[in-house]
């Protein structure tokens, strides 16, 4: 009886994206279901890596583009679970909620292209790809495990802080594994390594949290 009171709470619209949610990922296992198990068990293998190097990681690929948005939807749900509870916001509409998701869709996607049209200005495409090609998988991993931990704390009585320890510990070990599988990269371009982090990871966070909250 809880359970159903607790879902009863909650807006119908983010059930209707949970759902819509599962059917993407049953999509995704259907298109090619090595290479979903290949994102999820990226962590574990780098030879997962390695196979997904081969495949057509541009948005022209339908696996791609369809991951993409699944992880871009996934964490624009968390960011705006995180955002309701930090301002304590009983009034859960889907307008703002779109507000968000346009914030993590542009950043996701903005950096993406610009990561194509630098590594083709400066001819540096093979020179980066493993780096790009990880840092996306275990990005589409996270959003695999964060969909799950969305699911568990949104329809249970698990504390928020469940959700948040393990979004900020995936992406911790992200950069952990970033830096181990592509070491020798970063050691003789550390300059630009801490460049690119700078102007495309953590400027273009603070923008959208400044634009969100």
């Amino acid at each position: 009886m809880q359970a159903v009171e607790i879902i009863d709470t909650y807006p119908h619209w983010i059930t209707v994206l949970i759902v819509l949610l599962l059917v993407f990922v049953l999509i995704l296992k259907m298109l090619d279901a090595n290479r979903l198990k290949s994102y999820l068990l990226s962590y574990s293998k780098r030879a997962y890596i390695y196979f997904e190097i081969e495949k057509n990681t541009t948005f022209t690929d339908v696996f791609y583009s369809i991951i993409f948005i699944f992880s871009t939807v996934v964490f624009s749900l968390v960011a705006y679970k995180i955002y309701i509870a930090y301002f304590m916001i009983t009034d859960i509409k889907f307008s703002n909620y779109l507000k968000v998701l346009t914030c993590v869709f542009s950043y996701l996607f903005i950096k993406r292209l610009l990561e194509e049209f630098l590594g083709f200005l400066f001819l540096i495409q093979n020179h980066v790809r493993i780096f790009i090609v990880s840092k996306n998988s275990y990005l589409f991993s996270i959003s695999l495990v964060l969909f799950v931990a969305f699911i568990i704390t949104q329809y249970s009585s698990i504390s928020l802080f469940f959700l948040i320890y393990i979004s900020l510990a995936l992406l911790i070990i992200r950069y952990l594994y970033i830096i181990k599988n592509n070491k020798k990269l970063f050691l003789n371009k550390l300059f630009y390594f801490i460049l690119y982090l700078c102007v495309f990871e953590i400027a273009p966070l603070f923008i959208i949290l400044k634009l969100i909250f």
